[in-house]
């Protein structure tokens, strides 16, 4: 059976925001808890992850620049982005200057859980991450490590590592906001080619063929992003809802309103 593994799903590294307090006690029982393996399963080093996520990135800032270059309203997240990929880039190009494999060879492994053969010390930062909403606070960083080592001593190279690690908890939580926000657009776009396709057709006049692609995604169970066509759409055309019923009510009661103002305006 296949182990767990922390890329098995693309939510926010975002848990329950801890006081410093509360924080430095997950410490001491991740402490307790994790522990290392001279004999760890195998798995992808994290060059490969890193990779994965400077791909996604660059392509989330490729089409934000293309939206951007064509007047088009992003939101305050993709602009971010696009103002700061140069920073991200040369983050990504630092971590792997830092982590040589043969350095990397040498951090102990954790023997169980999702980053079971992955450094123990990514396993620690990946909790600080989730549990500050990645923001960082070298104060608190310093109490949650300390807390940490007072049960269980991290190595020399672990310490080391530690900036490098950090960098890769921020830099997959960012890949995964730039897919949430270019997945938004894309739901934004669909809807505005959808509705374009009623007013070409007639307002009398039933529209086919429009959304074939939708059922399949539900199937899939990307429903956040269909929930955002439906949300576009109805807030272009109120009057068209009904050509969408065929997507499904179910969809609709998951729905999450405070999306509409930022849908409606966003083009």
């Amino acid at each position: 059976m296949p182990c767990a593994s922390p890329w098995d799903n693309d939510e926010l590294l975002r848990e329950e925001l801890f006081s410093i307090e509360r924080l430095e006690q997950h410490a001491v029982s991740l402490a307790v808890a994790q522990q290392v393996t001279v004999r760890p399963i195998r798995r992808p080093p994290l060059g490969v992850r890193l990779s994965d996520n400077e791909s996604t990135l660059l392509a989330a800032y490729r089409t934000i620049a293309k939206a951007a270059g064509e007047g088009r309203t992003i939101t305050p997240a993709a602009e971010w982005l696009l103002d700061n990929y140069h920073l991200v880039d040369a983050q990504i190009r630092e971590i792997r200057d830092d982590l040589p494999p043969g350095y990397y060879r040498q951090l102990p492994k954790l023997a169980a859980g999702p980053f079971a053969g992955y450094p123990r010390v990514l396993g620690v930062a990946w909790a600080f991450v989730a549990h500050t909403d990645s923001r960082f606070d070298p104060a608190m960083l310093r109490r949650f490590v300390r807390a940490y080592q007072r049960v269980q001593p991290l190595t020399i190279g672990e310490l080391w590592a530690w900036p490098s690690m950090l960098k890769l908890g921020l830099i997959e939580n960012l890949r995964r906001l730039a897919e949430e926000a270019t997945g938004a657009r894309e739901a934004r776009r669909a809807a505005d080619r959808y509705v374009a396709r009623i007013d070409a057709a007639g307002h009398g006049r039933e529209v086919r063929g429009g959304l074939g692609d939708l059922r399949i995604k539900i199937a899939d169970g990307a429903q956040e992003v269909i929930v955002r066509f439906l949300l576009k759409t109805f807030c272009k055309s109120a009057r068209y809802l009904s050509d969408l019923e065929c997507v499904g009510q179910s969809v609709m009661d998951d729905v999450t309103f405070d999306w509409a103002d930022d849908l409606c305006n966003a083009r």
